[in-house]
């Protein structure tokens, strides 16, 4: 079927329009046409059987006013040579949520993991590593506190400025006051003191 004019039209009215090809069916606008495929009813590829299907495009572009869903039998890789975005306008951005049990790495052993905002950790936390925080306060809220080290070294960032130094503990009716145990700096020796502030 061919024309050198217009368009080429074939329109089956009364029911299904059935291409079929034994070595294949090629679909092609070479003369930088374009192939647009639509139908009122939807779009089904491979329903026949399970086959594989191949796309190559220079840009890949996919919109859904409803939901967009996924689902494989064995792997599913998302891979880029550039930037890899997953953003949502609305909602929650979900990963690994769906089954109980279902182990989540991020980050390669050598890659860096950064988190823009606060992060919440609903069960333990173990890190092999070293743990380095460097906000101006840090909240312990556990029942009991259970350190290895032999010893604790406080006041580590100090050696320029030479402060007091050592443990103070709530006590009496004043938040946020208590009694210390510390280094005194001027008198060079252990010290005690009472009502003392938390940011003294």
């Amino acid at each position: 079927l061919k024309t050198n004019a217009g368009n080429l039209t074939i329109d089956s009215t009364a029911a299904t329009l059935v291409l079929d090809g034994h070595t294949g069916v090629d679909i092609d606008a070479s003369n930088s046409g374009k192939v647009s495929i639509d139908g009122a009813g939807g779009i089904d590829i491979g329903v026949a059987a399970n086959v594989a299907i191949d796309m190559n495009a220079s840009t890949l572009d996919i919109d859904a006013t409803g939901a967009i869903t996924i689902d494989g039998g064995s792997t599913f890789s998302i891979d880029a040579a550039g930037n890899t975005n997953i953003d949502t306008s609305t909602g929650t951005i979900s990963v690994g949520t769906a089954n109980s049990g279902i182990a989540v790495n991020i980050g390669h052993s050598t890659s860096e993991v950064t988190i823009g905002d606060n992060l919440t950790v609903n069960g333990n936390a173990t890190i092999t590593g070293d743990l380095d925080v460097n906000g101006t306060l840090t909240t312990i809220d556990t029942t009991n506190l259970s350190i290895k080290d032999q010893l604790i070294f406080a006041a580590s960032g100090s050696h320029s400025s030479n402060v007091d130094a050592g443990l103070l503990i709530q006590s009496g009716s004043v938040a946020n006051t208590g009694s210390a145990f510390y280094h005194d700096i001027n008198s060079e020796r252990w010290a005690v003191a009472k009502t003392i502030a938390q940011d003294a």
